[in-house]
């Protein structure tokens, strides 16, 4: 038990100490990204750390100190043939051993296998290319509908390679000829693993004593990295390097179009705008803006966008079940935003009408990631599905996919986004009555029920087998009134997750994955299809027939009354203004920390959009007008801080700001422990 806490303890400070080298590296491979933000914007290098953190305080003590594991599947717009097919390769960092399942591979012809590591550089997508490093593992052939194989890398293979991909081909193909099965790394993995080995560890460390026999590499690593933190000293700050990441990719996901139709990843996704877009959102944006690219570019004008249904209820068209057929298999979906994704990215461990892959849970049906289902590869189905400049959507010529090393920023812009963690309301009492009725209901296991699978208004079941992590259910959500129906536009009916054919046209189990509300109210309208309006309209949709007549357990369906509904409404909305002010105190802190005054305007400008949501959404409901008067004047001094050019009396206006953000909080919410 000592040597297994010893080995936790010094990956978990090694990974921390080798921040700072890897992203030095990571800037030199890198080429200019231009300069216009200057600054991390919404993205936090504490969150980001944060997350880093806990994921590896899980990942190892699930046994990645000695497994790589990389989930595999279909992905739309790169492989050559469909398949349901998924799967798992798991690289034994102990002995070089690399074990292979795939089930839905049809029996009869054999299937490669291949580990691959891509080139840096936008010049080399994360595709493999000629330049690509790539390692056959073997063959293998599917029995009773499941595929395995076994193989052995020698030592300085496994020491030597990073592993960014494992593809499956047809045999005697190779990947940069077709692509059945894919999956990928993730940015963390590269942490972990990939780039302490590769920046920090000596090659040599591996093979000294071998003696003959198999080294045991992770052994042999952790005694080269003790020697090198004890030689390095104290461990250095990693912050500021992890910020220049957030900050490149942060400029990638606002500004690069990847050679596409002109859109960005924030054509869908507005920092202003708490990473999503809606209805009134949309009706600011100018008639050439590229989220509109199907109204003025013919190649886009039938089967990529439909122009009503987006102006009028901010519905996106989506092909998550592939392109052979862009007339029929579509769905019509709002936009998630990307907030807090370390609470709705969280993979169950049973079984609950999905499988895994998906490794992250994202997009509505908890499988809007392609391939291995990682965040990852969500940025690049979302280039292929968004991004093309015709509907053949082939890469090189209708956009270009992003690189390894873009894709490594634009994670960690992402998952810098939002909390850390959710709030324990269990600790709460709020000031406004009815916003502690909320509360109350909220947390009741009797009547209101929503803490079993939004605990601490998050993304997570409370409690049993799946306690903690993001789960799917068919809550009857296709079956209740949609809005847009009314337009008699052509709405397919979303199966949700999956793509197994279903007699009603639909693709998938019918499952939709559970999404946090603390930032609920203000990414209104809500549902995957967009057919809540307000947070009450969502809440009130809990009493509907299709509620409580889907598949739900009978013991989670509810009765609310009217009041009771603006009760947990409310409660939701001071919650969500509570987060409004913990992230715009987070952006002032840093602008007062700033130097530069573009990053001091960026910062104090997101700030103050973060203050005018909380605004509105109690002032929606009309709730709390001492706190939105205080958050009014908040901004009034952020406002004189961006034009004053004195760093002293900007710094008094950002705290004098701040204080009145504070006294904002105590009006809404007293903390047990404060």
């Amino acid at each position: 038990m000592r040597k297994k806490t010893r080995a936790v303890q010094l990956f978990m400070v090694v990974g921390i100490a080798s921040l700072l080298l890897v992203f030095r590296d990571q800037d030199k491979a890198r080429s200019g990204l231009g300069a216009r933000v200057t600054s991390a914007g919404m993205g936090s290098a504490r969150v980001l750390g944060l997350k880093y953190q806990q994921w590896e305080n899980q990942y190892v003590k699930g046994g990645g100190d000695r497994n790589l594991s990389v989930g595999l599947g279909w992905f739309g717009g790169l492989s050559t043939e469909f398949t349901e097919a998924t799967g798992n390769a798991v690289i034994n960092l102990h002995d070089g051993t690399v074990a292979v399942q795939v089930s839905g591979l049809p029996d009869g012809p054999a299937w490669d296998v291949w580990i691959i590591q891509t080139a840096l550089g936008s010049a080399h997508s994360i595709i493999p290319d000629s330049a690509s490093i790539m390692i056959k593992l073997g063959s293998m052939t599917s029995h009773a509908n499941v595929a395995s194989l076994f193989a052995n890398l020698a030592i300085e293979e496994v020491s030597r390679l990073q592993p960014d991909l494992v593809v499956v081909t047809r045999e005697g193909r190779d990947p940069t000829q077709e692509i059945v099965l894919m999956g990928t790394t993730t940015l963390f993995h590269d942490l972990f693993w990939g780039k302490i080995k590769r920046k920090v560890a000596d090659p040599a460390a591996y093979s000294e004593g071998n003696s003959g026999q198999s080294p045991n590499l992770v052994s042999r690593l952790l005694d080269h990295l003790v020697g090198t933190v004890q030689a390095q000293g104290p461990i250095p700050n990693p912050t500021g390097d992890l910020e220049s990441l957030i900050t490149k990719g942060r400029n990638l996901f606002l500004n690069e179009t990847f050679n596409g139709n002109g859109r960005t990843c924030a054509s869908c996704h507005k920092e202003n705008n708490n990473m999503t877009i809606d209805p009134r959102f949309i009706a600011t944006l100018p008639p050439d803006d590229p989220l509109f690219v199907a109204e003025f570019n013919p190649d886009l004008a039938v089967n990529f966008e439909n122009p009503r249904l987006m102006r009028g209820f901010g519905l996106i068209q989506v092909n998550k079940d592939g392109f052979d057929d862009l007339a029929n298999r579509f769905v019509m979906r709002g936009v998630p935003h990307t907030l807090s994704l370390i609470s709705s990215s969280l993979t169950p461990t049973i079984l609950d009408g999905t499988s895994v892959p998906p490794l992250n849970r994202l997009g509505w049906g908890g499988d809007g990631a392609p391939g291995g289902g990682t965040l990852r590869e969500f940025a690049i189905g979302a280039v292929i599905q968004h991004f093309p400049k015709t509907l053949k959507r082939s890469p090189g010529i209708d956009f270009r996919l992003p690189s390894k090393d873009e894709l490594d920023a634009i994670e960690a812009f992402l998952r810098s986004l939002g909390r850390s963690e959710d709030p324990v309301l269990a600790n709460m009492k709020m000031r406004a009555s009815l916003a502690e009725t909320g509360r109350e209901l909220f947390t009741d296991d009797n009547t209101g029920k929503c803490f079993f699978c939004h605990s601490n208004a998050g993304a997570g079941i409370d409690s049993g087998p799946l306690q903690g992590v993001n789960a799917n259910f068919n809550t009857g959500v296709e079956n209740f009134n949609n809005p847009a129906a009314a337009t008699g536009e052509r709405i397919p009916r979303d199966g949700g997750f999956g793509h197994s054919p279903n007699p009603d046209g639909s693709f998938g189990n019918g499952t939709f994955n559970t999404p946090p509300l603390v930032e609920a109210p203000e990414t209104a309208p809500l549902f995957h299809n967009n057919s809540a309006n307000t947070i009450e309209e969502a809440v009130d949709f809990h009493n509907s027939t299709a509620f409580n007549r889907s598949p739900i357990p009978r013991g989670l369906r509810v009765h609310l009354a009217p009041d009771q509904v603006k009760a947990i409404g409310a409660f939701l909305r001071v919650l969500n203004a509570l987060e409004n002010i913990r992230s715009s105190t987070d952006l002032e802190t840093r602008a007062g920390e700033a130097t530069d005054r573009s990053q001091v305007s960026e910062l104090l400008g997101l700030a103050n959009s973060q203050l005018q949501f909380g605004i509105d959404i109690l002032s929606e409901a009309g709730l709390q007008p001492d706190v939105v008067l205080a958050m009014q004047t908040a901004i009034s001094l952020n406002r004189s801080a961006i034009g004053t050019d004195d760093s002293s009396a900007r710094l008094r206006l950002i705290q004098s700001s701040m204080r009145q953000s504070k006294a904002a909080k105590r009006m809404m919410v007293r903390i047990q422990s404060e």
